[in-house]
């Protein structure tokens, strides 16, 4: 099985090194970036998140065409799933993050996630990489009806989650906050989520989640 991360490494470390394009010049430099590719049977999407320190907003990827022409070359190495290339200028390093189908709606981006996508792939830069919002955020438990709940961040209410059946959710310790996979909860008033460092993504009761309130593209704009 050929590793498709190499070349890709090989791609993000071109473009942290490469001078800006004539249409790039006077934009502020980002320090950080995440390139973020869907793949999917018979489609492929991609968006992209720069940071300027804490700050973050939508960007399109650099070269996106060469990237992906490199991921259909590796399209069945990878899989279905997501790919993210994380590029960290303030480390001079490129690293590339591959997630499973399942966890693939945690990189979907919309108006309402994409908040949570952006401080979703900050982290994946470090120990310790947190936008900080989080804290002075209104958490709003979740409701057994609610839907468009994938891609969100929900907060843990309980120091244990479990599933309906009360087996433990199997989280890394110390986890407070996880990445909603599903959409809705299931008929089992459970939910699957993503932790950095979970291999299986377990189950989780919907009562034991709370999510943000809802982003509206006038509370993204400030207007």
């Amino acid at each position: 099985m050929i590793d498709p991360r190499p070349a890709l490494i090989e791609f993000g470390e071109e473009l942290m090194t490469r001078p800006p394009r004539p249409w790039e010049r006077g934009t502020e430099p980002w320090d950080r970036f995440a390139a973020i590719w869907q793949v999917q049977p018979g489609r492929m999407s991609s968006n992209g998140v720069e940071f300027h320190g804490t700050r973050w907003q939508g960007a399109a990827i650099p070269a996106v065409r060469d990237a992906e022409d490199l991921l259909e070359g590796f399209r069945r190495e990878i899989g279905w799933g997501a790919v993210v290339l994380t590029l960290d200028q303030v480390a001079g390093a490129a690293r590339v993050h591959l997630f499973g189908g399942d966890t693939d709606p945690i990189w979907e981006k919309t108006v309402a996630t994409e908040p949570d996508v952006a401080e979703r792939a900050f982290e994946l830069f470090g120990t310790g990489m947190a936008l900080p919002d989080r804290a002075s955020a209104n958490w709003i438990p979740l409701r057994a009806d609610q839907s468009e709940l994938a891609g969100l961040t929900g907060k843990l209410l309980v120091p244990d989650p479990a599933d309906d059946d009360g087996r433990p959710a199997q989280l890394p310790p110390g986890t407070q906050y996880v990445a909603i996979i599903d959409d809705e909860p299931t008929v089992n008033l459970t939910v699957r989520v993503w932790a950095p460092g979970v291999v299986s993504s377990p189950f989780v009761r919907y009562d034991q989640l709370a999510c943000r309130t809802p982003q509206t593209i006038e509370s993204l704009l400030g207007t």
